[in-house]
Parts: structure tokens; sequence; C-alpha cells
């Protein structure tokens, strides 16, 4: 584990926290309701932990008890790619560091 997270200017908003066991019931139930059906299929879970994004590090060291460490987005890119993480991903999160301001809006349930 990377015990870091990235400090980042332009990324205001929240992230959703969904536990893997609810993802992975998720995709099974759809599997099962939609077996044979054609065409792609969206399904959505929101989870019941909204993490503000200024608050990433305060939060993961609430659940380890870890301290982490706020690293520039380039030194945390490095950090996560020798730990493995997928190059896909480590780009993503480059190129998300260099992108104008962006708003994550804060999910919730129900219909619209």
């Amino acid at each position: 584990m990377a015990n870091a997270v990235p400090r980042t200017g332009n990324l205001r908003g929240w992230i959703n926290l969904v536990p893997l066991g609810t993802v992975v019931a998720g995709v099974r139930r759809a599997l099962d309701e939609e077996a044979g059906g054609e065409g792609v299929r969206f399904r959505h879970e929101i989870g019941d932990v909204d993490v503000g994004l200024g608050g990433v590090g305060e939060y993961i060291e609430g659940e380890t008890g870890r301290e982490v460490r706020v690293l520039k987005m380039e030194e945390w890119t490095g950090l996560v790619r020798e730990l493995g993480m997928d190059s896909l991903l480590v780009e993503f999160f480059g190129n998300v560091a260099k992108s104008p301001e962006v708003l994550w809006q804060r999910l919730r349930m129900g219909e619209i």
C-alpha cells in the first residue's frame, strides 16, 4: 500500500465508496436478471460513505490507523507505478492533474 495520496488543486467534490461485496452482488444479480439479453446495460451502485476529495488522506488514516503522506501528483504517480498500479490508471491520474478544474458531484440514492 502506498500510504500516500496525491495533492491536486484542480479537483473538488466527493468520492462515494461502495463495498466490494455490494458491487459483486449487484453484478451477479444483473447477470441473473438479464441472461440472454442484448445490448449494453449500465448499473450504478451508491454506497453510504462520501469522502470529500480534500479529506481522502484523513479518511484513509482513520480507517487504517496509518499515517498517510500527501505527495505532488508526479511523485504519487511514480510511487504507485513502482508499486504495480496498472499503467493506464497511472496515466489517467497524471492527466487528471493537468486538466482544468473538475467538480465531482455528490451522489445520492433515489429516482431522478
